[in-house]
């Protein structure tokens, strides 16, 4: 009697690691990995700014994966770029001006990047934080690491 509920425990057990296989198996043929294919950086041309003077910044759109890709003109709305310069004083402000490509689309070829500049003149010290997010590929909203600028007031004057 032992040995045959030891061995119906064994068959129960092993039928149990087969269908657990099976369904792991399963799982797997049914999961959709999506490479990310664009990255989103922002840079400043300098960390500590002085105020009045214009502040630098610099938008790199980068295309990570082994094929070219159609991207929307990144032009200064919030279809495509939208760019928040929080001030030291707490207050938000929305970017109006960016300058780089005037096409309607781009083309972004493997493992290359575009650039896009952009500036704004801060008129009180501290530190600044600015977002940029992207809305111009597949519908996808693409955000970048916030960065902090540094501004301090001119010593020569």
């Amino acid at each position: 009697m032992f040995l045959k509920l030891r061995s119906l425990i064994g068959i129960a057990l092993f039928a149990a690691c087969l269908m657990s296989t099976l369904f792991v198996y399963a799982q797997d043929d049914s999961i959709y990995v999506r490479e990310k294919s664009l990255k989103l950086e922002v840079k400043s041309e300098k960390m500590i700014n002085v105020v009045y003077k214009p502040v630098k910044i610099n938008i790199l759109l980068k295309n990570l994966i082994d094929e070219a890709i159609e991207i929307i003109e990144p032009a200064i709305d919030e279809k495509s770029f939208l760019i928040e310069i929080t001030m030291p004083d707490g207050k938000k402000d929305k970017m109006l001006d960016i300058y780089g490509l005037k096409l309607k689309t781009l083309r972004l070829y493997p493992k290359k990047r575009i650039k896009f500049k952009t500036e704004f003149i801060p008129e009180i010290a501290g530190n600044y934080d600015i977002n940029v997010t992207y809305n111009g590929y597949l519908e996808e909203r693409l955000q970048a690491d916030p960065v902090t600028i540094f501004v301090v007031n001119d010593r020569g004057k």
